[in-house]
């Protein structure tokens, strides 16, 4: 043990708590940063030169958040010296923020061997429900409740029930979670719904929304653009009778009806016919030369001469200039050499690239560079009745 680097690392770390948040702000001020630094140093794989776990759990703290491996490390050296609830919790939090929450779930699990609190039943629920393991999250959840009567831990127990498509239930707890905090929950879930909704524009996504909360505007204006944007008009124009029925808010109601007007002045792609495919390769992205190999037509990619295959040798007299015993080739006049490409036995096509000359060898349509979709209408099978699409 190093006494005088552990004497000041005490009177350094005397007033800190160590404190089992998960989120949670803490700058590591540079004397701090300075003595973790020895610490490391001064520690081999078979002798720690600490002999206070308390003084690890402190330091594993501190770099939780700024280098959570290094806190890991911090954590697991006082797991070495003393077992304890708090050292599992601080490696698992390390481990969450590593988002290794396989990891983190191993380290709540046995931190809750030596003690049954909050947060190891907390945390262990949120990485379980990182892993999409909603089912086994609840029961965590809950246990978590009885200790602490957080509306975070009501919140997360309610999206729990919802990604199980539970959502009544959800909306009960989020309900709950609401009354007894302003943090608003639920719309906190929406938003990101939306944002998920918006990027994959499905309309079940914006289903899921609807099924928390009827009055989203953005949620059915998301729903009809996605319809419309597969080309499914007639039911684009359904959602937005069906929105106006829901929504009685007369300002929401004029976007809708504005909304509606802009989708109705789309029309079909006069390129692709509505359908979004690229015309020149029906949709595949493959040059329509090469049909997406990316090699030459003549020589199959080979770069040799297509009639001699690279042996500079007349095909017909196989390079002997004769045709007969005494007869000379037609073909090559007697001199034995191939004359498609007179003697220099590469494809006369591609100059003995090999590669499509159309696409350079890259095997993508020229029109659509490849990606399938109409180079009018990107794709969207509709254009603008002003021309802009």
């Amino acid at each position: 043990m190093n006494k005088e680097l552990q004497d000041k690392l005490k009177t350094a770390l005397e007033n800190v708590e160590i404190d089992l948040e998960l989120d949670q702000e803490l700058d590591v001020p540079d004397n701090i940063k300075e003595l973790a630094d020895r610490v490391e140093d001064a520690d081999s794989s078979y002798i720690l030169s600490l002999d206070d776990h308390e003084l690890y759990l402190k330091l594993s703290l501190y770099f939780l958040n700024s280098n959570p491996k290094r806190s890991e490390n911090f954590a697991k050296k006082a797991l070495e010296l003393k077992n304890s609830f708090e050292g599992f919790v601080l490696r698992g939090n390390a481990l969450f923020k590593m988002k290794d929450f396989k990891g983190a779930i191993g380290a709540y699990s046995d931190a809750l061997k030596y003690k049954e609190d909050q947060p190891a039943y907390h945390y262990k629920a949120k990485a379980l429900k990182k892993r999409d393991m909603y089912e086994r999250s609840l029961e965590y959840f809950s246990k978590a409740w009885e200790f602490d009567q957080k509306p975070e831990i009501m919140a997360s127990y309610a999206d729990s029930l919802f990604e199980l498509g539970r959502v009544e239930e959800a909306k009960k707890y989020y309900d709950k979670a609401d009354k007894t905090d302003d943090t608003n929950y639920k719309n906190n879930k929406i938003e990101q719904l939306l944002k998920s909704a918006q990027k994959k524009s499905l309309p079940s996504y914006f289903d899921n929304i609807l099924s928390l909360d009827r009055g989203c505007i953005e949620a059915w204006l998301g729903k009809a653009e996605s319809h419309w944007n597969l080309g499914e008009k007639e039911e684009a124009i359904s959602v937005l009778n069906k929105a106006q029925k829901s929504i009685d808010d007369d300002q929401l109601k004029e976007r809708l009806k504005h909304y509606k007007k802009n989708l109705i002045k789309d029309i079909e792609c006069d390129l692709c016919k509505g359908s979004g495919d690229c015309p020149t390769c029906s949709g595949s992205g493959d040059c329509d030369n090469c049909k997406g190999t990316g090699n030459c037509n003549s020589c199959h990619g080979s770069g040799y001469c297509e009639k001699c295959k690279g042996t500079i040798d007349c095909p017909d007299c196989d390079g002997s200039g004769k045709s007969g015993w005494f007869s000379r080739c037609d073909t090559c006049g007697g001199n034995g050499i191939c004359t498609h490409c007179t003697g220099h036995g590469m494809c006369i096509t591609c100059d003995g690239t090999g590669d499509c000359t159309r696409c350079e060898g890259n095997g993508n349509c020229l029109d659509c560079q490849g990606s399938g979709s109409c180079p009018r209408c990107n794709g969207k099978g509709t254009i603008r009745k002003n021309g802009k699409y």
